[in-house]
């Protein structure tokens, strides 16, 4: 018996470059146009039937992925030694200045870990990636801690301030599952940035917008279309406004560009206003489950009672 394998979602990249020009100011000495990004929000709404759920019976819920630590020691540190903690056992002291791997060498010793369990990389007295490998890839793993002092040799030392360790979990670590997994498209809102271009809305209001794709897995009997419209939009400082519109999601990863003008633009569609979309029924059934219609029977004097 193999193991099977899962389906996933395919997604494609959205961009857009939005610049508008200016008129000059009458006291202006020349005619120049001023260009100038746009700012504002983009709403992309998937075109699906209300409630509308994609039922995959073998959807790959998570993927194989080791867990990755980074350490890094902070501070004027002028020598001593500090240590790291995994699963209630300590390294030995290692050195201020160490290698990376004499910081695998600490780790690969600890009856918790395992010499070749555990790779580090990263410069001479860090910033240092660990990564488990061997029997402890491939799964969830705790944070390891850290400890600037030592008995042996009373932690490290600094020529000013005090001494800190940080460890961040990069990858918590993984294993591959394959599970029935049911699958919604929602909305997503995403800024166009002070220079005009399109980014997603997170901590950082990075580039890297990405939409569904019109895949097999969502099993949907027509195209898959987005309306797209636009909130707070913003030149030169005075309020803005551009016309919504719809396009077709492709079926793979092509990229679309939103200010494309070869880009194939429908009519935008508000909300809908109907259960199912127009011209689409559900299907009869749902990962082989067949579903009963509701039906509404009468039980005498006017009462009426909805059975399956």
């Amino acid at each position: 018996m193999t193991t099977p394998v899962g389906q996933s979602l395919t997604y494609f990249p959205v961009t857009g470059d939005y610049q508008s020009v200016n008129a000059p100011l009458p006291q202006s000495t020349t005619s120049a146009p001023i260009m100038g990004p746009i700012q504002g929000l983009v709403t992309f709404t998937p075109r699906v039937p209300a409630g509308w759920v994609a039922y995959v019976a073998d959807y790959q819920i998570s993927q194989d992925s080791n867990n990755t630590q980074t350490v890094q020691i902070i501070g004027a540190i002028t020598g001593g030694a500090w240590t790291l903690g995994f699963q209630g056992v300590w390294t030995a002291p290692i050195a201020a200045g160490a290698t990376a791997a004499e910081v695998q060498a600490a780790l690969g010793a600890l009856e918790t870990v395992g010499t070749p369990n555990v790779t580090v990389t990263g410069n001479d007295g860090g910033p240092y990636t660990v990564e488990f490998v061997g029997t402890l890839a491939n799964q969830p793993l705790p944070q390891l801690l850290s400890s600037v002092g030592t008995p042996a040799t009373g932690g490290l030392t600094v020529s000013s301030g005090s001494p800190y360790i940080t460890v961040v979990m990069l990858q918590p670590g993984s294993v591959s599952r394959v599970a029935p997994c049911a699958i919604a498209i929602p909305p997503l809102v995403a800024r166009i940035w002070t220079t005009g271009e399109l980014s997603a809305i997170n901590v950082a209001d990075s580039a890297g917008v990405e939409l569904v794709a019109n895949t097999e897995v969502l099993d949907l009997t027509y195209d898959l279309i987005y309306d797209v419209t636009f909130n707070s939009i913003t030149y030169a400082g005075q309020p803005q406004s551009l016309a919504p519109f719809a396009f077709i999601a492709p079926t793979d990863g092509t990229p679309v560009c939103l200010t494309d003008p070869n880009l194939a633009r429908i009519g935008f569609v508000g909300p809908l206003a109907t259960t199912w979309f127009p011209g689409w029924t559900p299907s009869p059934t749902i990962t082989g489950a067949t579903i009963t219609p509701l039906t509404v029977v009468s039980v005498g004097a006017g009462v009426s009672s909805v059975v399956a």
